[in-house]
């Protein structure tokens, strides 16, 4: 990795808490000596706009600026704000890490799930698993570090089945394609198969009876499938 440009704050500015790099000229700084939220060209180290700021800095892990918008992040909330400083969102979140762009959309990564913002409605979650130790994205895939081990999740997949805003859900434990699990699930047994014979005596004895009695009827008949060597 080589050094492009060095950029020293000490000389410009006070207390510099955080910087987002918008893109190769120009960084964002929150100023924490002075509560202002700074534009600044580092290219020419020429300073563009400056607005207060007077927001907590504390426990801060993130800054993101974006069509007009400030997004703060800490280890407990995600607060959104315009250059007036008015506040338009805020939610909690559990160990807010970092956020993440993709085009239009901003995402939260925490330490075992994704979240994606809903402009001033909500957070929403699209990939989780309680039991990893560090999740992540990019434009290819979702992936894990659970146990020692990565996983990576196909992303059309994955967003189908965990787009949600209910608690957390265990992750799949096997990672089955889509195409084997459709193709397991449509392929009948064969008639004369000893599974076939099961089923439609299984199927038989739902039609007629209570629950109880089907089970105990079903135990039975299963029984005598297996005695007769079918």
């Amino acid at each position: 990795m080589n050094e492009i440009q060095k950029v020293d704050f000490k000389q410009k500015f006070g207390f510099i808490k955080m910087a987002y790099a918008e893109d190769l000229q120009q960084l964002w700084l929150l100023d924490e000596s002075t509560k202002r939220l700074i534009q600044y060209n580092f290219r020419n180290e020429t300073t563009i706009n400056s607005y207060p700021f007077d927001a907590s800095f504390d426990d801060l892990t993130d800054l993101l600026v974006y069509e007009n918008k400030i997004y703060i992040l800490t280890k407990k909330h995600i607060r959104v704000y315009t250059f007036k400083f008015e506040k338009i969102f805020e939610a909690l979140i559990e160990n807010g890490k970092r956020f993440r762009r993709e085009n239009e959309f901003i995402l939260v990564i925490t330490n075992n799930s994704i979240l994606k913002y809903i402009p001033e409605k909500e957070m929403v979650k699209i990939f989780g698993d309680a039991d990893a130790q560090i999740v992540d994205k990019n434009t290819l895939s979702y992936f894990e570090i659970k146990a020692n081990k990565l996983y990576l999740y196909n992303l059309e997949n994955s967003k189908e089945t965990k787009l949600q805003t209910e608690p957390d859900q265990p992750a799949p434990q096997q990672k089955a394609t889509e195409q084997d699990v459709e193709k397991s699930a449509e392929k009948p047994a064969e008639p004369d198969s000893p599974e076939g014979k099961l089923e439609k005596k299984t199927q038989e004895i739902e039609d007629k009876n209570s629950a109880e009695s089907s089970l105990q009827k079903l135990i039975e008949d299963s029984s005598e499938v297996e005695s007769a060597g079918v």
